[in-house]
């Protein structure tokens, strides 16, 4: 009886696991915007500057992309070029 009741309480705390409740990370005012040079469009924004290094490295053969941080939506006429770390 105390075997099957080990063995039990084993199975039972072996395989569970838990998922913590994390709070939402607070809006940034600001969005990355992935734009190639020779263009007026971006391709792509990002909320956070690693997500944005990632899509610019992976398309990197076939662009020339800068990445461009700015508050609220885009437009040519208020861009902020993003220094390259």
């Amino acid at each position: 009886m105390n075997k099957i009741l080990i063995l039990s309480i084993a199975i039972a705390f072996c395989g569970c696991t838990h998922t913590w409740d994390s709070p939402p990370i607070k809006d940034s005012p600001y969005k990355y915007y992935v734009i190639d040079v020779n263009a007026d469009v971006p391709d792509a924004f990002f909320e956070k500057y690693e997500e944005a290094a990632t899509y610019q490295k992976d398309f990197a053969e076939h662009h020339e992309y800068v990445i461009v941080k700015m508050e609220g939506k885009y437009s040519v006429y208020n861009m902020e070029p993003f220094p390259a770390k």
